[in-house]
């Protein structure tokens, strides 16, 4: 069994260390989206205090031998390996949904327009 947390709000990185003390926890996943949302920074992913944000969590993750994960995407990959990532999620759900029905309606389009 694997014990994944996922860190999507700001009170929950303000208690990372308090959390992951608990026994047994193998993954901390961030959710960079929701939690840029819940500092009031939606959608700013690599704003400066999202990014201090998650390397609070990588540095609990450290302390207490959690791996730090994080839903990531293509152009993020490099950066959050850098910053210490290990688990890597790729795509956002959203982003993922949204691209696929723009693609099925442009193609529609195509041979309605």
């Amino acid at each position: 069994m694997l014990v994944i947390l996922q860190i999507e709000h700001h009170t929950a990185v303000e208690n990372i260390e308090e959390i992951l003390s608990v026994p047994n926890i193998d993954i901390a996943f961030i959710t960079p989206y929701d939690l840029s949302a819940s500092m009031g920074l939606q959608g700013q992913l690599n704003h400066p205090d999202v990014l201090k944000s998650c390397q609070k969590v990588i540095e609990a993750c450290d302390k207490f031998n959690v791996t730090p994960g994080i839903m990531t995407w293509a152009d993020g990959i490099e950066h959050h390996l850098n910053m210490g990532f290990t688990f890597l999620l790729g795509g956002i759900d959203e982003a993922i949904l949204y691209n696929g029905v723009k693609q099925l309606v442009d193609e529609f389009n195509e041979f309605t327009n």
